[in-house]
């Protein structure tokens, strides 16, 4: 007995397979597709609540703090850290800086984060918080707290006041907001 084609067993195994790697292979375009999208949505610029609410987080968890007269870095000294996998608060011993990096006509914010609580891993890391940032001020709204007794980049390290003034200057905008950190 000679067979010339395929059962039908055969053909319907053969569509389900055919079925499954086209639900496999829409789902990886499905999937590229929305992370384009989201990428080509998400604004150059973060929003003004954005950046106000990453400085926030950072100031509260901080114990002492340093601002640049010239307005381009910020140092934290607190247990502010964020794990660099997760994005998630571990509550860690890091130094926070931020600093604004100017490149030809453009800048940006940047946070860049140390553990300071093992020092043969410090897993240094930074992540771009806002583009278009000319500078960044904070600044204490109450009495001058006593200075701490470290220097760090010529700067003396304050204690982190109760309530802060940040001022963030943008080309399009301002940012001053009061903020309450302790």
């Amino acid at each position: 007995m000679s067979r010339r084609g395929f059962t039908l067993i055969e053909m319907l195994v053969a569509t389900v397979v055919a079925a499954v790697l086209t639900a496999g292979v829409l789902l990886v375009v499905s999937g590229m597709s929305r992370d384009r999208a989201l990428l080509a949505s998400t604004e150059t610029t973060a929003s003004p609540e954005r950046i106000v609410e990453v400085l926030r987080r950072d100031i509260a968890n901080a114990q002492a703090m340093a601002s640049s007269r010239m307005g381009d870095s910020l140092l934290l000294i607190g247990n502010g850290g964020i794990d660099p996998v997760t994005l998630a608060g571990d509550g860690r011993m890091v130094r926070v800086t931020y600093r604004v990096v100017r490149s030809g006509t453009q800048s940006q914010l940047l946070r860049e984060q140390r553990y300071l609580d093992d020092r043969t891993n410090p897993r240094p890391w930074r992540d771009l918080v806002a583009r278009d940032v000319e500078s960044l001020i904070v600044t204490s709204a109450g009495r001058e707290l006593p200075v701490a007794s470290d220097v760090i980049d010529g700067e003396s390290l304050r204690n982190v006041p109760s309530k802060v003034l940040l001022r963030v200057k943008r080309s399009r905008e301002t940012i001053d907001e009061e903020l309450w950190v302790r």
